[in-house]
């Protein structure tokens, strides 16, 4: 019989949940061409940016030429949801020796710190690698690294650092990274603060996004600089040199649900969700990159980007096209669950999937039936009819 554990009084066969999924990074080729694709052109905001170069304990293994920026973005108001490095200074996060993995982390969230500690403990017992777990700055949220079975960093977060009215992260003297297994219980964030603010740190000092000019599009009554806005990221889709594994590794380690299995070019590709939303990881065999014709330079297949409505999709559509950006084609299999969806490439060769609406799974725990789902042509309608659920930004759009 296997375990049973006690998860905020719920019992559960690990003991942790994960809820949805949390942030992500990629290893990019130039950190201002990525810049100028998902901050100038997507809408990402810069909350933080660290010179690795400037970390003696990660710059003697850099060399002096490597990049060392590591650039931490938003679209909401957790501290980041999307980072980005030089591939070339990513070896300090640990995973496979596969140097086609440009997936810097993929990162899940869970709802309690005791869920990170626990983990840590029940990945160990299952001779689960363990990168490091503990507390990084910038973004202060707690976490264990470990790596899947093709050496893909996966990380479980609680606690992520929020940005609010005022758009400052927290200030450079309250950056205090700390490492290993925390003890239990830790002080609220608002203790932390509270006791920077007797030793006199200047709350105020931290980066704010400043915004841009040219503010000229009404985009669901808000002047913003582009037609469309960030309402989501995920899903995120790998291709897996041990796809079974790989599947085994995140239902039965982690504790994901299968939602469904879809055949492309003949082979088994397989959509998992956390909750309720229909995916939120989609598993490939490495075979279907080259299937497909993709380059052999990533095992990532997509990163998922959801815009607010539909017509901001068409809008985002246009706007990256205007820019420049090839979009490409990918199978209609390989976002089942969505209806409308266009996938482009970011400057280093990593597929964006940009997307409006997400089917859901039900109590039932069934997906819709094939049958039932809309039928999408090359030309897409000015409107559409269509029951998929968006997702609903808590929050002014900033």
């Amino acid at each position: 019989m296997s375990n049973v554990y006690d998860v905020g009084g719920v019992q559960m066969t690990r003991p942790f949940k994960i809820q949805q999924f949390a942030h992500f990074g990629f290893n990019v080729d130039d950190i201002d061409a990525a810049s100028e694709f998902y901050e100038d052109t997507l809408g990402f905001a810069r909350t933080d940016c660290v010179d690795l170069q400037a970390v003696p304990a990660i710059s003697k293994g850099l060399g002096e030429e490597v990049d060392g920026r590591l650039v931490f973005t938003r679209f909401s108001s957790d501290h980041h949801a999307l980072i980005y490095m030089h591939r070339d200074a990513a070896g300090f996060m640990g995973g496979g020796a596969a140097t086609d993995i440009t997936t810097n982390q993929i990162t899940w969230q869970v709802s309690s710190l005791r869920e990170i500690v626990d983990a840590e403990r029940f990945l160990l017992d299952r001779d689960v690698p363990i990168v490091r777990v503990g507390r990084d700055m910038p973004g202060g949220n707690w976490h264990v690294y470990f790596v899947d079975p093709d050496g893909h960093v996966i990380e479980l977060s609680y606690g992520m650092e929020q940005i609010g009215w005022s758009g400052l992260s927290k200030p450079a003297a309250m950056h205090k990274p700390r490492f290993g297994v925390p003890d239990l219980p830790q002080l609220t964030e608002v203790d932390e603060v509270s006791k920077a603010q007797a030793k006199g740190v200047d709350l105020g000092a931290g980066h704010r996004y400043r915004g841009c000019d040219g503010e000229s599009y009404d985009v669901g009554g808000v002047l913003l600089p582009r037609p469309f806005w960030i309402q989501g990221m995920g899903p995120v889709g790998i291709f897996s040199r041990k796809p079974e594994d790989a599947l085994e590794f995140y239902t039965e380690a982690l504790g994901f649900s299968l939602t469904e299995e879809v055949t492309v070019n003949g082979l088994p590709c397989w959509f998992l969700r956390t909750r309720h939303e229909h995916h939120s990881l989609i598993i490939a065999p490495i075979a279907l990159r080259e299937a497909l014709g993709w380059p052999s330079n990533t095992t990532s297949m997509l990163l998922g980007v959801q815009v607010g409505s539909y017509t901001q999709l068409r809008a985002a559509i246009e706007t990256l096209t205007k820019h420049g950006y090839q979009r490409i084609r990918v199978p209609r299999e390989l976002h089942t669950g969505i209806d409308y969806a266009a996938h482009f490439l970011d400057p280093s060769g990593h597929r964006i999937q940009l997307y409006h609406a997400m089917e859901h799974v039900g109590w039932d725990g069934k997906p819709r039936p094939t049958e039932l789902r809309p039928e999408v042509g090359e030309d897409w309608p000015d409107t559409i009819e269509s029951d998929l659920v968006g997702q609903a930004f808590m929050g002014p759009v900033w």
